[in-house]
Protein backbone atom coordinates (compact mmCIF):
# COMPACT_ATOMS: atom_id res chain seq x y z
CA UNK A 1 0.00 0.00 0.00
CA UNK A 2 1.24 3.51 -0.73
CA UNK A 3 0.48 6.16 1.44
CA UNK A 4 0.13 10.21 0.02
CA UNK A 5 0.66 12.45 2.96
CA UNK A 6 -0.84 15.90 2.00
CA UNK A 7 -1.27 19.19 3.98
CA UNK A 8 -3.71 21.83 4.32
CA UNK A 9 -5.36 25.04 6.32
CA UNK A 10 -7.02 23.56 9.05
CA UNK A 11 -10.76 23.15 7.66
CA UNK A 12 -10.07 22.47 4.42
CA UNK A 13 -10.92 19.31 2.62
CA UNK A 14 -8.72 17.64 -0.42
CA UNK A 15 -9.64 15.59 -2.83
CA UNK A 16 -6.99 13.35 -4.82
CA UNK A 17 -8.47 12.72 -8.34
CA UNK A 18 -8.35 9.19 -9.93
CA UNK A 19 -8.04 10.19 -13.83
CA UNK A 20 -5.53 9.75 -16.36
CA UNK A 21 -2.99 8.59 -14.29
CA UNK A 22 -4.48 5.53 -12.50
CA UNK A 23 -5.73 2.41 -14.31
CA UNK A 24 -9.32 2.95 -14.47
CA UNK A 25 -11.34 -0.58 -14.41
CA UNK A 26 -14.80 -1.68 -13.82
CA UNK A 27 -15.08 -5.30 -14.04
CA UNK A 28 -18.59 -7.55 -12.82
CA UNK A 29 -16.79 -10.40 -10.37
CA UNK A 30 -19.22 -12.34 -9.11
CA UNK A 31 -21.38 -10.67 -6.81
CA UNK A 32 -18.96 -7.24 -6.61
CA UNK A 33 -17.61 -5.15 -8.56
CA UNK A 34 -13.73 -4.28 -8.75
CA UNK A 35 -13.12 -0.92 -9.76
CA UNK A 36 -10.87 1.56 -9.15
CA UNK A 37 -12.37 4.60 -10.49
CA UNK A 38 -13.34 6.63 -7.53
CA UNK A 39 -12.08 10.18 -5.97
CA UNK A 40 -10.83 10.48 -2.97
CA UNK A 41 -12.22 13.06 -0.74
CA UNK A 42 -10.73 13.88 3.23
CA UNK A 43 -11.19 16.70 5.78
CA UNK A 44 -7.57 17.11 6.81
CA UNK A 45 -6.98 16.74 11.07
CA UNK A 46 -6.56 18.90 13.56
CA UNK A 47 -3.00 19.30 12.19
CA UNK A 48 -4.33 19.97 8.55
CA UNK A 49 -2.58 16.37 7.46
CA UNK A 50 -4.74 14.38 5.18
CA UNK A 51 -3.67 10.88 4.25
CA UNK A 52 -4.00 9.31 0.86
CA UNK A 53 -3.80 5.46 0.22
CA UNK A 54 -3.23 3.71 -3.34
CA UNK A 55 -2.94 0.46 -4.20
CA UNK A 56 0.25 -0.13 -6.09
CA UNK A 57 -1.39 -1.94 -9.31
CA UNK A 58 -3.80 1.30 -9.27
CA UNK A 59 -0.51 2.70 -11.05
CA UNK A 60 1.48 2.04 -13.63
CA UNK A 61 5.63 1.06 -14.00
CA UNK A 62 7.04 4.61 -13.88
CA UNK A 63 6.45 8.33 -13.19
CA UNK A 64 2.70 8.90 -12.22
CA UNK A 65 1.44 12.43 -12.02
CA UNK A 66 -1.08 12.42 -9.48
CA UNK A 67 -4.24 15.17 -9.00
CA UNK A 68 -5.28 17.02 -6.13
CA UNK A 69 -7.64 19.73 -5.26
CA UNK A 70 -7.59 21.61 -2.02
CA UNK A 71 -10.81 23.72 -1.17
CA UNK A 72 -10.24 26.15 1.69
CA UNK A 73 -12.90 26.54 4.37
CA UNK A 74 -13.91 29.94 2.62
CA UNK A 75 -14.72 28.26 -0.36
CA UNK A 76 -11.40 28.63 -2.59
CA UNK A 77 -9.99 25.79 -4.79
CA UNK A 78 -6.19 25.27 -5.68
CA UNK A 79 -4.76 22.44 -7.86
CA UNK A 80 -1.97 20.63 -6.92
CA UNK A 81 0.05 17.96 -9.22
CA UNK A 82 2.25 15.26 -7.24
CA UNK A 83 4.61 13.16 -9.20
CA UNK A 84 4.78 9.52 -7.88
CA UNK A 85 7.43 7.29 -9.04
CA UNK A 86 6.54 3.24 -8.87
CA UNK A 87 9.46 1.07 -9.29
CA UNK A 88 8.79 -2.62 -11.26
CA UNK A 89 7.60 -4.91 -8.57
CA UNK A 90 7.67 -8.56 -8.15
CA UNK A 91 4.19 -10.43 -8.32
CA UNK A 92 3.24 -12.26 -5.85
CA UNK A 93 1.34 -15.74 -6.42
CA UNK A 94 0.90 -18.63 -3.62
CA UNK A 95 -1.23 -21.27 -4.56
CA UNK A 96 -3.16 -23.92 -2.10
CA UNK A 97 -6.02 -26.95 -3.69
CA UNK A 98 -8.09 -28.37 -1.65
CA UNK A 99 -11.32 -30.52 -2.08
CA UNK A 100 -15.01 -29.94 -1.74
CA UNK A 101 -18.44 -31.18 -2.64
CA UNK A 102 -20.92 -28.95 -3.82
CA UNK A 103 -24.30 -30.48 -4.47
CA UNK A 104 -22.95 -33.86 -4.90
CA UNK A 105 -20.31 -33.21 -7.62
CA UNK A 106 -16.29 -33.29 -6.52
CA UNK A 107 -14.80 -29.32 -6.41
CA UNK A 108 -11.40 -27.92 -6.43
CA UNK A 109 -11.02 -24.80 -4.33
CA UNK A 110 -7.88 -22.83 -5.75
CA UNK A 111 -6.97 -20.77 -2.70
CA UNK A 112 -4.78 -18.22 -4.07
CA UNK A 113 -2.83 -15.00 -2.49
CA UNK A 114 -1.65 -12.06 -4.84
CA UNK A 115 -1.88 -8.91 -5.17
CA UNK A 116 -4.45 -6.62 -5.23
CA UNK A 117 -6.04 -6.09 -8.16
CA UNK A 118 -4.17 -8.45 -10.27
CA UNK A 119 -5.81 -10.83 -12.92
CA UNK A 120 -6.13 -14.17 -11.78
CA UNK A 121 -6.03 -17.24 -14.32
CA UNK A 122 -6.68 -21.23 -14.15
CA UNK A 123 -6.03 -22.41 -17.57
CA UNK A 124 -8.62 -23.35 -19.49
CA UNK A 125 -10.82 -22.78 -16.69
CA UNK A 126 -10.50 -19.18 -15.06
CA UNK A 127 -9.59 -16.53 -17.24
CA UNK A 128 -8.92 -12.46 -15.88
CA UNK A 129 -10.61 -12.93 -12.62
CA UNK A 130 -10.09 -9.43 -11.05
CA UNK A 131 -9.37 -10.25 -7.35
CA UNK A 132 -9.56 -7.17 -4.95
CA UNK A 133 -8.40 -7.74 -2.19
CA UNK A 134 -5.97 -10.38 -3.41
CA UNK A 135 -6.76 -13.38 -1.96
CA UNK A 136 -9.20 -15.37 -3.36
CA UNK A 137 -10.86 -19.30 -2.95
CA UNK A 138 -12.41 -20.02 -6.39
CA UNK A 139 -14.08 -23.23 -6.89
CA UNK A 140 -13.89 -25.33 -10.25
CA UNK A 141 -15.76 -28.53 -10.67
CA UNK A 142 -13.05 -31.53 -11.02
CA UNK A 143 -15.22 -32.38 -13.92
CA UNK A 144 -14.04 -29.07 -15.93
CA UNK A 145 -11.08 -29.91 -15.25
CA UNK A 146 -11.31 -33.72 -16.76
CA UNK A 147 -12.59 -32.30 -19.87
CA UNK A 148 -9.81 -30.50 -20.42
CA UNK A 149 -7.62 -33.71 -20.63
CA UNK A 150 -6.80 -34.78 -24.29
CA UNK A 151 -7.76 -38.39 -23.80
CA UNK A 152 -10.57 -40.92 -23.24
CA UNK A 153 -11.48 -41.23 -19.71
CA UNK A 154 -10.93 -45.19 -20.27
CA UNK A 155 -7.39 -44.27 -21.24
CA UNK A 156 -6.86 -43.18 -17.07
CA UNK A 157 -6.91 -45.22 -13.86
CA UNK A 158 -10.24 -44.42 -11.78
CA UNK A 159 -7.76 -41.61 -9.85
CA UNK A 160 -5.15 -39.61 -11.19
CA UNK A 161 -3.12 -36.64 -11.15
CA UNK A 162 -3.19 -33.98 -14.16
CA UNK A 163 -1.24 -30.51 -14.13
CA UNK A 164 -3.44 -27.07 -13.24
CA UNK A 165 -1.25 -23.97 -14.21
CA UNK A 166 -1.65 -20.97 -12.51
CA UNK A 167 -0.79 -17.57 -13.51
CA UNK A 168 -1.80 -13.86 -12.21
CA UNK A 169 -0.94 -10.52 -14.04
CA UNK A 170 -0.34 -7.49 -12.59
CA UNK A 171 -1.21 -3.87 -14.48
CA UNK A 172 2.42 -3.57 -15.86
CA UNK A 173 1.77 -7.15 -17.31
CA UNK A 174 4.03 -8.65 -15.26
CA UNK A 175 3.17 -12.28 -14.59
CA UNK A 176 3.64 -15.24 -12.59
CA UNK A 177 2.50 -18.44 -12.73
CA UNK A 178 2.61 -21.67 -10.78
CA UNK A 179 2.45 -25.09 -11.64
CA UNK A 180 0.39 -27.54 -9.53
CA UNK A 181 -0.87 -31.46 -9.73
CA UNK A 182 -4.45 -31.84 -8.67
CA UNK A 183 -6.36 -35.43 -8.33
CA UNK A 184 -8.77 -36.23 -10.23
CA UNK A 185 -11.43 -38.82 -10.86
CA UNK A 186 -12.22 -40.21 -14.00
CA UNK A 187 -15.70 -42.19 -12.69
CA UNK A 188 -18.95 -40.93 -12.01
CA UNK A 189 -19.82 -40.58 -8.25
CA UNK A 190 -22.93 -42.77 -7.36
CA UNK A 191 -24.55 -43.57 -4.05
CA UNK A 192 -27.53 -45.26 -3.72
CA UNK A 193 -29.77 -46.01 -0.68
CA UNK A 194 -31.13 -49.26 0.66
CA UNK A 195 -35.05 -49.29 0.09
CA UNK A 196 -37.19 -51.48 2.52
CA UNK A 197 -38.56 -54.78 1.52
CA UNK A 198 -41.54 -54.40 0.46
CA UNK A 199 -45.27 -56.01 -1.00
CA UNK A 200 -45.21 -54.28 -3.73
CA UNK A 201 -44.35 -55.30 -7.60
CA UNK A 202 -42.04 -52.09 -8.28
CA UNK A 203 -39.61 -50.20 -5.63
CA UNK A 204 -38.53 -46.11 -6.13
CA UNK A 205 -34.70 -46.08 -5.15
CA UNK A 206 -33.01 -42.40 -4.63
CA UNK A 207 -30.03 -41.42 -4.19
CA UNK A 208 -26.83 -39.00 -5.55
CA UNK A 209 -25.01 -38.48 -8.46
CA UNK A 210 -23.21 -35.22 -10.20
CA UNK A 211 -25.88 -33.08 -11.24
CA UNK A 212 -27.00 -33.96 -14.86
CA UNK A 213 -25.56 -37.24 -14.74
CA UNK A 214 -27.77 -40.30 -16.33
CA UNK A 215 -28.81 -42.84 -13.65
CA UNK A 216 -30.32 -45.87 -15.04
CA UNK A 217 -32.08 -49.46 -13.90
CA UNK A 218 -33.54 -52.23 -15.77
CA UNK A 219 -35.29 -50.07 -18.88
CA UNK A 220 -35.97 -46.59 -16.67
CA UNK A 221 -33.75 -43.58 -16.58
CA UNK A 222 -33.65 -40.83 -15.24
CA UNK A 223 -31.13 -37.72 -14.70
CA UNK A 224 -29.95 -35.86 -11.42
CA UNK A 225 -31.47 -32.54 -10.19
CA UNK A 226 -29.32 -29.62 -9.88
CA UNK A 227 -28.60 -30.69 -6.22
CA UNK A 228 -27.31 -34.33 -7.07
CA UNK A 229 -30.57 -35.89 -6.13
CA UNK A 230 -32.78 -38.75 -8.02
CA UNK A 231 -35.51 -40.87 -7.56
CA UNK A 232 -36.19 -43.88 -10.32
CA UNK A 233 -38.46 -46.76 -10.31
CA UNK A 234 -37.37 -50.29 -10.68
CA UNK A 235 -39.25 -53.48 -11.36
CA UNK A 236 -39.31 -56.08 -8.75
CA UNK A 237 -40.28 -59.18 -10.59
CA UNK A 238 -39.85 -62.26 -8.05
CA UNK A 239 -41.25 -62.65 -4.48
CA UNK A 240 -37.68 -62.44 -2.26
CA UNK A 241 -34.60 -61.22 -3.16
CA UNK A 242 -34.62 -58.72 -6.34
CA UNK A 243 -31.06 -58.12 -7.75
CA UNK A 244 -31.11 -54.12 -8.88
CA UNK A 245 -28.02 -52.31 -11.12
CA UNK A 246 -27.93 -49.06 -11.00
CA UNK A 247 -25.74 -47.31 -13.24
CA UNK A 248 -24.94 -43.61 -13.38
CA UNK A 249 -22.79 -41.38 -16.53
CA UNK A 250 -21.74 -38.23 -17.76
CA UNK A 251 -19.85 -37.65 -21.21
CA UNK A 252 -16.16 -38.05 -20.94
CA UNK A 253 -16.62 -39.80 -17.91
CA UNK A 254 -16.06 -44.07 -16.98
CA UNK A 255 -19.63 -45.33 -16.11
CA UNK A 256 -20.42 -46.48 -12.49
CA UNK A 257 -22.68 -49.17 -11.06
CA UNK A 258 -24.03 -49.64 -7.41
CA UNK A 259 -25.44 -53.28 -6.79
CA UNK A 260 -28.51 -53.24 -5.01
CA UNK A 261 -30.78 -56.45 -3.18
CA UNK A 262 -34.32 -55.21 -2.52
CA UNK A 263 -36.67 -58.24 -0.54
CA UNK A 264 -40.36 -58.63 -2.29
CA UNK A 265 -42.79 -59.87 0.51
CA UNK A 266 -45.07 -62.22 -0.24
CA UNK A 267 -49.00 -61.27 0.30
CA UNK A 268 -49.33 -61.41 4.08
CA UNK A 269 -53.01 -63.13 4.74
CA UNK A 270 -55.98 -60.81 6.32
CA UNK A 271 -57.06 -62.28 9.30
CA UNK A 272 -59.60 -60.60 11.50
CA UNK A 273 -61.31 -61.71 15.18
CA UNK A 274 -64.73 -60.71 15.12
CA UNK A 275 -66.76 -62.42 18.13
CA UNK A 276 -65.52 -64.22 21.27
CA UNK A 277 -68.24 -65.22 23.32
CA UNK A 278 -69.16 -67.80 26.28
CA UNK A 279 -68.51 -68.64 29.24
CA UNK A 280 -67.76 -72.26 29.99
CA UNK A 281 -67.63 -72.86 26.07
CA UNK A 282 -65.50 -70.15 24.36
CA UNK A 283 -66.33 -69.20 20.62
CA UNK A 284 -63.95 -67.48 18.72
CA UNK A 285 -65.13 -66.13 14.57
CA UNK A 286 -63.29 -63.92 12.79
CA UNK A 287 -62.83 -63.65 8.51
CA UNK A 288 -59.39 -64.68 6.70
CA UNK A 289 -57.99 -65.04 3.19
CA UNK A 290 -60.07 -67.48 1.07
CA UNK A 291 -58.49 -70.90 1.06
CA UNK A 292 -56.34 -70.47 4.00
CA UNK A 293 -56.25 -72.68 7.10
CA UNK A 294 -57.00 -71.37 10.86
CA UNK A 295 -55.54 -72.43 13.95
CA UNK A 296 -56.14 -71.34 17.50
CA UNK A 297 -53.18 -72.48 19.43
CA UNK A 298 -52.22 -75.32 16.78
CA UNK A 299 -55.67 -76.93 16.35
CA UNK A 300 -57.72 -76.57 13.24
CA UNK A 301 -60.74 -74.21 13.20
CA UNK A 302 -63.56 -74.53 10.89
CA UNK A 303 -63.45 -72.69 8.05
CA UNK A 304 -66.12 -71.74 5.29
CA UNK A 305 -64.89 -69.85 2.68
CA UNK A 306 -63.41 -67.12 4.01
CA UNK A 307 -64.87 -67.26 7.49
CA UNK A 308 -63.83 -69.42 10.23
CA UNK A 309 -65.42 -70.83 13.74
CA UNK A 310 -63.61 -72.33 17.09
CA UNK A 311 -64.71 -73.70 20.15
CA UNK A 312 -62.44 -74.15 23.35
CA UNK A 313 -64.58 -75.70 26.64
CA UNK A 314 -62.59 -74.38 29.55
CA UNK A 315 -61.74 -77.00 32.00
CA UNK A 316 -64.06 -77.12 35.33
CA UNK A 317 -63.01 -75.92 38.53
CA UNK A 318 -59.95 -73.95 37.73
CA UNK A 319 -60.12 -70.06 37.29
CA UNK A 320 -57.07 -68.38 35.72
CA UNK A 321 -56.04 -66.31 31.97
CA UNK A 322 -56.19 -67.74 29.41
CA UNK A 323 -53.56 -66.90 26.29
CA UNK A 324 -55.17 -67.77 22.52
CA UNK A 325 -52.62 -67.34 19.12
CA UNK A 326 -55.10 -67.62 16.45
CA UNK A 327 -52.82 -68.05 13.11
CA UNK A 328 -53.89 -68.08 9.60
CA UNK A 329 -51.65 -70.09 6.35
CA UNK A 330 -52.07 -70.32 3.38
CA UNK A 331 -48.51 -70.91 0.61
CA UNK A 332 -47.41 -68.52 -1.23
CA UNK A 333 -48.70 -66.13 1.60
CA UNK A 334 -47.24 -64.48 4.62
CA UNK A 335 -48.40 -66.21 8.10
CA UNK A 336 -50.96 -64.31 10.03
CA UNK A 337 -51.45 -63.97 14.51
CA UNK A 338 -53.71 -62.73 16.61
CA UNK A 339 -53.28 -63.12 20.11
CA UNK A 340 -55.92 -62.90 22.76
CA UNK A 341 -56.02 -63.12 26.90
CA UNK A 342 -58.67 -64.03 28.27
CA UNK A 343 -60.00 -64.31 32.02
CA UNK A 344 -62.31 -67.76 32.80
CA UNK A 345 -64.30 -66.98 36.01
CA UNK A 346 -66.14 -67.86 38.08
CA UNK A 347 -65.28 -71.19 38.60
CA UNK A 348 -67.50 -73.62 37.49
CA UNK A 349 -67.92 -77.32 38.59
CA UNK A 350 -68.76 -80.11 36.30
CA UNK A 351 -72.35 -81.02 36.66
CA UNK A 352 -71.25 -84.91 36.89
Amino acid sequence: MIEIETKAVRGSTVTMYKDKTFVIESVAQGDSLVTTNNDQEQAVDATGKAIFKILPNELKYGKNKIHFKVKSPVGLSKNYFYTLEKPKLPVTLQVNVADNVINNERVKIFSIVTDPLNKINIDGLVSNYHTRTGKENLNVRSYKILQLAEKESTDFPDEFQTPVNIRVVNVDGQEASELVNVSISSVTDLTVAQPEETESGFVYLTGQAPPGADICVEDSSVAADDTGNFRIRAPLPEFGPNTLIVCAGRPGEKESSQIITVNRLMPKLALTVDQVSGEQELTIKGTTTAGANVYVNGTPAVVDNDKYTWFFTYPPGISQKYTFTVTAEKEGYRTSEETLTMDQKPVFRDAA
